[in-house]
């Protein structure tokens, strides 16, 4: 009889989550940079706010698993 495989201690999602090589987490902040980061935060914040509440912190976990859900790049999770 056939076993089911054991879960992953990593097993968050049902699909695996490339991790960022964070080189867009650089200290020089281009102007093209500096908005991408504006933008992100934007969405990133509003995103937040609905779903947890104004809060004047938010945790870690619930800003990565609010940009996975509203599918924004891993890559700028530095700066949220």
């Amino acid at each position: 009889m056939p076993t089911s495989p054991k879960p992953d201690i990593y097993g968050f999602t049902e699909f695996p989550i490339g991790v960022s090589t964070a080189e867009t987490c650089d200290t020089v902040m281009t102007d093209g940079k500096k908005q991408a980061v504006a933008s992100y935060i934007t969405k990133l914040g509003s995103a937040l706010q609905e779903k947890y509440g104004k809060q004047e912190h938010y945790t870690p976990h619930q800003i990565r698993e609010t940009a996975l859900q509203q599918a924004l790049s891993i890559d700028y999770l530095c700066w949220a």
